[in-house]
């Protein structure tokens, strides 16, 4: 989620969302927000609040969601030339778990193994 006051300007605010290993330059997803437009389809804010916030909340979807090493993905905002640390979710690799060899069903109609068989 990302917040301004209304009078913290209208310059755009762009989302960047970084893999673990991304370059700070090449961002996984950059989507720009126009602040203006945004500012434009709200209501005006109630006459008794001094200060009024602007929020906004998006959600990404990445399919297919590529991960080429551990660490942390990043999302931020950068307005004006300054970057804002939105949220961060730590990747972590592990070892599948073992697999489980299956039993034959037993059915009733005699011996399910060799060995049960002798």
């Amino acid at each position: 989620m990302f917040r301004q006051r209304l009078t913290d300007g209208l310059d755009p605010v762009v989302i960047e969302v970084h893999m673990p290993g991304d370059d700070d330059d090449k961002p996984a997803a950059r989507v720009e927000v126009l602040v203006e437009d945004l500012i434009a389809k709200l209501p005006p804010a109630p006459a008794d609040v001094e200060d009024p916030l602007i929020g906004l909340g998006m959600g990404f979807e990445f399919n297919p969601l590529e991960i080429k090493q551990e660490g942390r993905i990043q999302v931020s905002a950068v307005k004006a030339g300054k970057r804002y640390r939105l949220g961060s979710l730590r990747v972590v690799s592990q070892p599948p778990p073992p697999k489980v060899q299956s039993q034959p069903a037993d059915t009733g109609n005699g011996p399910a193994t060799k060995e049960a068989a002798n």
